[in-house]
């Protein structure tokens, strides 16, 4: 028979934040084709972009767009899974309506990779931002 915890003890929601980030990003799109129009279509429209540059190599697919870019507020929002940087407007700076919205799109390069790099500019500011499976940081 197992122990109840005492009346008035406490006990602690904990979570795995390895393991929910495996889980989300690789259950969020069925297929890698579904991943990469996250990053090449979704993501840029979203940010107002006009042209969108896409360079597959073996180890490494380069994707650069002429969006609006982040600056460091929307970077720590875009760094928290699940916020939604776009519910506040409904559309881009442009009036584009967003496709994006749950938060969770942000996870889709880690079904095609280990690694992402992401360097972006707004209001002549640049930010470099590397995020890393496995890795809490």
């Amino acid at each position: 028979m197992k122990k109840r915890p005492k009346p008035g003890s406490s006990l602690e929601l904990k979570v795995d934040q390895d393991r929910i980030f495996e889980e989300l990003s690789e259950r969020l799109y069925t297929s890698y084709l579904e991943a990469f129009r996250e990053l090449i279509i979704q993501n840029p429209f979203d940010a107002d972009a006009r042209k969108v540059e896409v360079n597959v190599q073996p180890d490494v697919i380069e994707i650069q767009d002429d969006g609006t870019g982040m600056d460091i507020k929307l970077i720590e929002e875009f760094l928290i899974i699940g916020s939604d940087v776009k519910e506040e407007s409904k559309k881009s700076r442009s009036g584009r309506p967003f496709i994006g919205g749950k938060g969770i799109g942000r996870l889709s390069w880690a079904q095609l990779g280990n690694k992402c790099v992401i360097y972006t500019q707004a209001n002549g500011e640049a930010h470099f931002i590397e995020m890393v499976r496995g890795s809490r940081s």
